[in-house]
């Protein structure tokens, strides 16, 4: 677990859940803040605000699908340099 602020010691947890909960109770004692949870690869799993407007959002694959996003940019960028 780790705080915003310089200088703030870490605190090391044997459980996310016990991380989690210590996160929780910071917030709880500052009246404001945000809980983030990420996995081992660094992605979001979880987040919670307390008093604050939410400031990140977990990644949402795209429903599009990557294929078709590479394929509408080529065609666009086909159809300007036909027409220049």
């Amino acid at each position: 677990m780790k705080g915003e602020r310089a200088g703030k010691r870490g605190a090391y947890f044997s459980t996310q859940k016990d991380a989690v909960a210590g996160a929780r109770f910071i917030v709880r004692k500052s009246a404001s803040g945000q809980i983030v949870v990420h996995g081992k690869t660094g992605r979001i799993h979880a987040s919670e605000v307390h008093g604050l407007p939410k400031i990140q959002k977990p990644p949402v694959k795209s429903s599009l699908g990557s294929k078709n996003i590479e394929k509408a940019v080529s065609e666009l960028a086909q159809q300007r340099l036909a027409s220049a």
